[in-house]
């Protein structure tokens, strides 16, 4: 990774190739969209408006181009990487600027819920439109039906679903680009940066007013809100996981647990560490290690 993020830094035309290289690559291997999303939010945060401008719009063009040569997959005719070019660079903006991880991803947090509201409001039924294109996406593969989907009620939760991934992937790709930045210019100083990501008690008041009109309006949105606004304090909850083995000197082993069981039962993972950031909020955890670790060292 420090490798492409040098290569990405000679110049504008050298993170283009890689950048367009990724982006077509991701409609094979669909997560590599994050990593060609992270070499423009490295642009973003370490060169020139120019420069990163150059990058975007001729991986955007690259991308789109290339798609029209390529089977997509169903459901998929728009390759991922241009949903989420704009809502990234708005964000790597937004951190280039305040240098705060916390503000970068609730930016990301709230295009993924103009994403749901917009569903919302031009399908005028999100779990019917969600169910057309299920019905699409899943045509051709053996034994696969939307069907599931409304027995189990995810039909109802998937416009929500749908909006919180859009942030996860457009906060990961932004964290991606953070790291190689960091890699190449200031060793350490990511996780020094991620730790510090918490969210004051007046962001979740805000939120809280938020879903409470939200629910006289619509009781689907409302859903959908909560489901987005889940991913910010989903990343507070990691920042203080990661920073309470880091600051106790613990073994990297404890992140295991949570990190297989965001693999195997993600819904229950996500909750929780949102669970977790909201508790930090009010309880400080990691005020506390660092106390116990001053007074050990005294």
């Amino acid at each position: 990774m420090r490798a492409l993020a040098n290569f990405v830094m000679q110049g504008p035309y050298q993170a283009l190739a890689a950048a367009c290289v990724l982006g077509a690559l991701s409609q094979f291997v669909l997560p590599l969209a994050l990593f060609c999303c992270g070499i423009i939010a490295l642009c973003v945060l370490s060169r020139s408006d120019s420069y990163w401008l150059i990058v975007l719009i001729g991986t955007a063009l690259v991308v789109y181009i290339s798609s029209l040569f390529v089977e997509s997959r169903p459901g998929l005719e728009t390759p991922v990487v241009l949903f989420l070019l704009v809502p990234l660079a708005a964000s790597a903006k937004v951190l280039r600027v305040t240098q705060s991880q916390s503000l970068a991803i609730m930016v990301a947090a709230v295009f993924a819920a103009l994403l749901a509201v917009s569903i919302q409001v031009v399908s005028g039924d999100a779990a019917q439109w969600w169910a057309n294109w299920l019905e699409g996406a899943v045509e051709g593969v053996k034994g696969a039906t939307y069907q599931g989907f409304e027995a189990d009620g995810t039909l109802r939760l998937m416009n929500g679903l749908v909006a919180m991934m859009f942030g996860f992937a457009v906060t990961s790709s932004l964290l991606i680009g953070r790291w190689m930045q960091a890699a190449l210019y200031n060793p350490g100083g990511f996780a020094e940066e991620f730790y510090r990501v918490r969210y004051p008690i007046y962001a979740l008041g805000v939120l809280g007013v938020v879903l409470i009109v939200t629910a006289v309006l619509s009781e689907a949105l409302l859903y959908d809100l909560l489901l987005v606004f889940t991913m910010p304090f989903f990343f507070h909850g990691m920042a203080v996981l990661h920073c309470t083995v880091d600051v106790s000197e613990r073994s990297k082993n404890y992140l295991l647990p949570p990190y297989l069981l965001l693999f195997v039962m993600p819904q229950y993972a996500i909750v929780g560490m949102a669970f977790l950031g909201m508790a930090d909020i009010f309880l400080n955890f990691r005020k506390a290690v660092y106390k116990r670790k001053d007074h050990d060292s005294n």
